[in-house]
């Protein structure tokens, strides 16, 4: 493979022993189509490596990644939306052992274990300091019923059966909006969602590209965004708000000549 082919010619070069530990993968960070030189359209991950610094993080095929199956579970557990992005065909994907696990451990130890995690995140209650003469500063005074929030600690893992529904909070009266003040509001939310951003990658699909009019621009590229808006963006501005969408695009769309 590729990656083994580079690695025992650093550690020939060295003169070290290679040893079975030497290439386990300690981390999956990313996935793309043609990471890899000379698989242009093939599924390639972005990992580190067990034992060696950041710098020596490298893009590798899907069939090295093959040993490491629980830990490809979970970085698509956790990326789910990258698969479509990426152009591949949708399936199921599969719960890591760790989730698995957890799901089928009881409901009574379940509760035992948020039951103990919840008491390290009590508070102590406060008590004012006393002062030289022996008197006390004047405790504050309770707060108004709307004010007074009592905070609970976050429970993890699955609710309880018999638990009862959350307490509505407060008696405010909600502030009526027009709907054109609504309409006004979402324009807003979207324009700022896409222009005040400097990162558009797993947000936008590349329909197309042509020749640009403009003199300055290398090409104009035709992009659809979440909410369905399609507008033209140039070759400059795609390079450093989507990178990775523009390389997916270019290494499907473009055949590049080997010297």
């Amino acid at each position: 493979m590729l990656w083994e082919n580079t690695r025992k010619q650093k550690v020939e070069a060295s003169g070290a022993v290679e040893g079975e530990d030497d290439f386990e993968i300690d981390s999956i960070m990313d996935a793309m189509i043609g990471g890899v030189k000379g698989r242009s359209r093939q599924l390639s991950y972005k990992v580190s490596w067990r034992g060696y610094p950041e710098d020596e993080n490298s893009w590798v095929t899907d069939e090295d990644v093959s040993s490491a199956s629980e830990l490809v579970k979970r970085f698509w557990y956790h990326n789910p939306d990258l698969y479509l992005d990426l152009g591949l065909t949708p399936k199921v994907v599969e719960l890591p052992l760790s989730l698995l696990e957890r799901e089928n451990q009881p409901e009574e130890d379940v509760e035992e274990q948020n039951s103990n995690e919840a008491t390290d995140d009590n508070v102590e209650d406060y008590e004012p300091a006393a002062s030289e003469n022996g008197s006390h500063f004047r405790e504050p005074s309770e707060p108004s019923e709307p004010e007074m929030l009592q905070i609970q600690p976050r429970k993890r893992g699955r609710p309880s059966k018999t638990s009862s529904p959350p307490k509505k909070r407060g008696r405010g009266r909600p502030r009526k909006v027009s709907s054109p003040q609504r309409t006004n509001q979402a324009e807003e939310s979207y324009v700022k969602s896409y222009d005040d951003t400097t990162h558009w990658d797993n947000h936008l699909k590349i329909l197309g590209a042509r020749e640009s009019k403009d003199i300055s621009e290398k090409a104009d590229f035709k992009c659809q965004f979440d909410d369905d808006s399609i507008r033209i963006v140039g070759f400059e501005e795609l390079v450093e708000k989507a990178p990775k969408s523009l390389c997916r695009f270019l290494s499907m769309h473009i055949n590049f000549e080997r010297q």
